[in-house]
C-alpha cells in the first residue's frame, strides 16, 4: 500500500464528513449517539488519522457508517482506498524451454567439460612421460640372436683381451661350446700342422664361459658325520621350521641357519613343517627319508609315524 496516497484519501474523506456535519448543525456527541461510534473515533475520522493502516477494513466500515448518518456519498473514496489496499496482481512471464533446447544445452555443457579435461590432462600426461623417460629395451640372453651376437663379439676381440677379461655368462648349454671347440681344434691342427693361437684363445674363453654346478640344486645326501640313530634333519640353506610333539605341543620353531643339524628321538616328533624343503635332508636311524612327496611348493608338511618316518602330509 502507498501510505502517502492512502493518508491523503482518508483526509479527503474525513474533510467531506466534517463539512457535512458542520453544515447540518449536528455535534460530535449527537452523531456518536446515532452511529454508536465514540466521539474520539469520529474526530479521528474527520481528521483522517487513527489506525488506518493496521485495520483498514474497520476504518472503511466506520467511514461508511458516519457517511450514512450525514447523508454524504463517499463511495468513490472508499473504492480508491480499497484499490490501494488490494493492488492488482502483477503477471510474471515464465520462460519455457523445449526438450530440444534442453538437449542442446546439455550437450554443450558436456562438450565444455571434455574440452577442459583434455586441456588439463594432456599436459599432465606429457609431463609424466617426460619425467619417466623412455622404457629401456630388454633382450633375452638366449636364442639365435643372442648366440650370433656373442659369436660376433668373440671374433672381434683379440685372443689376449679375451684371455684377460673372460665373459662370465654363456648363451649356450654347458659343455656345448667346449665340445664344438674341442672337435674343431684337432681338425685345424691336422690341416695346418700347427696349433692355431686364435683357436687356443677361443678355447680359453669358452672354458671361462662354461658355468659351474648350480648351487641352487639340492645338495646330494651325504651321511658322513651325521648321527646314525633317531630322526636327523640337516639344513643346507636357511630354513624356517616348526617341530610339534605327538601331544600337539610345539617343541621348536624358527629360522634354522644353513649347516644346522637337528636330532630327535624316535617317538619325540608328531609333526613337522619345513621351509625350503628341497635343501633339507631327513635321516631316520641312519637311512635317508624322502620328503619330496610331502612337499607343496617349497614347504614340506610331515606327519611322523611311530618308526620315525613321514607317513602323511600334515594339515
Amino acid at each position: 500500500m502507498n501510505s502517502t496516497a492512502a493518508r491523503e484519501l482518508y483526509q479527503h474523506a474525513g474533510l467531506k464528513l466534517k463539512l457535512a456535519r458542520e453544515q447540518s448543525g449536528q455535534s460530535i456527541q449527537e452523531l456518536s449517539d446515532r452511529t454508536k461510534l465514540t466521539p474520539k473515533v469520529l474526530r479521528e475520522l474527520e481528521a483522517g488519522e487513527g489506525d488506518i493502516f493496521s485495520t483498514p477494513v474497520y476504518v472503511r466500515g466506520q467511514l461508511r457508517s458516519y457517511a450514512r448518518a450525514l447523508g454524504v456519498d463517499i463511495v468513490p473514496d472508499i473504492q480508491q482506498l480499497m484499490a490501494l489496499d488490494n493492488p492488482a496482481p502483477v503477471l510474471q512471464v515464465r520462460e519455457t524451454t523445449t526438450s530440444t533446447s534442453r538437449a542442446v544445452a546439455s550437450a554443450g555443457q558436456y562438450a565444455l567439460y571434455f574440452l577442459v579435461t583434455a586441456l588439463v590432462a594432456v599436459p599432465v600426461i606429457s609431463s609424466l612421460n617426460l619425467f619417466r623417460g623412455e622404457t629401456p629395451q630388454t633382450r633375452p640372453l638366449d636364442g639365435p640372436a643372442a648366440t650370433a651376437e656373442a659369436a660376433q663379439i668373440t671374433e672381434e676381440l683379440p685372443p689376449a683381451a679375451m684371455a684377460q677379461e673372460p665373459m662370465v655368462a654363456s648363451t649356450q648349454p654347458a659343455g656345448t661350446a667346449t665340445t664344438a671347440a674341442a672337435t674343431a681344434a684337432p681338425a685345424t691342427a691336422a690341416a695346418t700342422g700347427a696349433p692355431d693361437p686364435a683357436l687356443a684363445g677361443f678355447n680359453a674363453n669358452v672354458g671361462a664361459m662354461t658355468p659351474g654346478p648350480d648351487s641352487r640344486q639340492p645338495i646330494a645326501a651325504s651321511l658322513t658325520g651325521l648321527p646314525s640313530n633317531g630322526i636327523v634333519f640337516r639344513f643346507n640353506q636357511d630354513s624356517w621350521v616348526k617341530f610339534i610333539g605327538p601331544n600337539g605341543s610345539v617343541i621348536e620353531q624358527g629360522l634354522q641357519p644353513a649347516g644346522t643339524v637337528k636330532q630327535f628321538a624316535v617317538g619325540q616328533l608328531g609333526k613337522a613343517r619345513i621351509g625350503a624343503a628341497e635343501q633339507v635332508q631327513m635321516i631316520v636311524n641312519g637311512q635317508p627319508a624322502d620328503i619330496t612327496g610331502f612337499t607343496k611348493g617349497s614347504v614340506a608338511n610331515l606327519t611322523i609315524g611311530t618308526d620315525g618316518r613321514p607317513v602323511a602330509a600334515s594339515r
